[in-house]
């Protein structure tokens, strides 16, 4: 199936043509054929030649490691700013590179967590294996002084200052982090949850991840001070934190003797307010996303490679089923899944902060620390 490429052209009038992009801020991909969309002669997209590696080998792949600079930043940044500037109601897409530069890794990144050996939890075995349970809420309990500190960054800010002059209309987040909500934003979908939630799988009541690390402080106590002895006696040193919300810990750590706290309404076993891998989003938070994506009048992707169908089925969406398609940029370090499959886009390689800071500056908007 064809999509025009001239998406762009049916909303953004001002947006550069194809030929005058950069390298990396261009209508992707370059294979085309001529059609029209919204009365505008363009190109109908078809599937590229070329695709980013697979597997394990994709963590080689050297796009990752070229960020725009130069002349070709300053045109790239210009191109975002326009495109910002023309969408009048704005739904964005954040993922994991969103929250990088406040100190959470991302999965797919040039430092991301695959490239560590990081394996994320999944969904099946957390409800199934008490022995990853305790794993899990081991390494959160670890983690959590360090997640609980972190603050929004430039990109965080600059999107809660948008949503303040009424440009953005909803940001629907991959991240577990609560930063957006941190920054000022209202308008806010966390696609995957919320880490500083617990919910019971028996009874369903929610409560505060805070309330629960007091819990597990009472009743781990001795575990953790049998932690610290055999790490050095540094907590912040014995770790590498990972965007589930949890820590790698060395291999030696004890597990068995982690004391996992119960519901206190009904016993039942607690995990965190989050989708894992292999789970699903609600139903009803994809139909109102669906909806928000069909009233939007342009789509922004900031800090997303689009791997997970989650995120990429509104993309899609927006460019493949939507008649007219809508406007989309992709603001992320590195080829997405979008436009692996041939999905038609403004793609701008710039760590997200850095970019949205600039578009600020350009816009004359007021972003205030939150």
């Amino acid at each position: 199936m064809g999509v025009s490429s001239a998406y762009v052209s049916s909303l953004l009038t001002k947006l550069p043509s194809t030929g005058n992009l950069p390298s990396s801020a261009r209508l992707l991909p370059q294979f085309a054929t001529t059609s029209s969309c919204r009365g505008y002669e363009s190109n109908i997209v078809s599937r590229p030649t070329w695709s980013r590696p697979q597997g394990y080998n994709w963590k080689e792949d050297p796009s990752w490691h070229t960020p725009l600079t130069g002349d070709a930043k300053s045109e790239a940044i210009d191109t975002l700013a326009t495109f910002v500037r023309r969408a009048a109601k704005l739904l964005v897409i954040s993922g994991a590179g969103c929250s990088t530069a406040s100190g959470i890794p991302d999965y797919r990144g040039p430092q991301g967590s695959y490239k560590t050996g990081h394996r994320p939890i999944q969904h099946d075995e957390f409800r199934r294996l008490e022995s990853a349970r305790r794993r899990y809420w081991a390494r959160s309990f670890v983690a959590w002084q360090r997640f609980g500190d972190l603050a929004p960054n430039r990109a965080h800010l600059v999107l809660a200052a948008l949503e303040r002059t009424g440009k953005v209309s909803h940001v629907v987040t991959q991240n577990v982090d609560g930063l957006h909500q941190a920054a000022g934003s209202k308008l806010v979908t966390d696609l995957h949850g919320r880490i500083d939630q617990v919910k019971c799988l028996g009874c369903g009541e929610l409560t505060r991840r805070l309330d629960l690390q007091a819990r597990l402080e009472t009743v781990n106590a001795i575990w953790l001070s049998e932690f610290l002895t055999g790490s050095g006696g540094d907590l912040d040193k014995v770790h590498q934190a990972t965007p589930d919300g949890d820590a790698d810990l060395a291999p030696h750590t004890d597990y068995e003797s982690f004391t996992i706290p119960a519901c206190e309404s009904c016993h039942g076993v607690l995990k965190p307010d989050v989708v894992f891998f292999g789970d699903s989003v609600p139903k009803e938070t994809v139909e109102a996303v669906f909806t928000s994506v069909e009233s939007a009048d342009a789509i922004l992707v900031v800090g997303s490679s689009l791997e997970v169908f989650s995120a990429y089925r509104f993309v899609n969406h927006a460019t493949v089923k939507l008649q007219p398609p809508k406007p989309v940029a992709v603001l992320n370090l590195g080829r997405t899944r979008a436009e692996r499959n041939g999905l038609p886009l403004v793609k701008i390689d710039l760590p997200c902060g850095e970019a949205l800071w600039e578009v600020a500056a350009a816009l004359n908007i007021v972003v205030r620390d939150s």
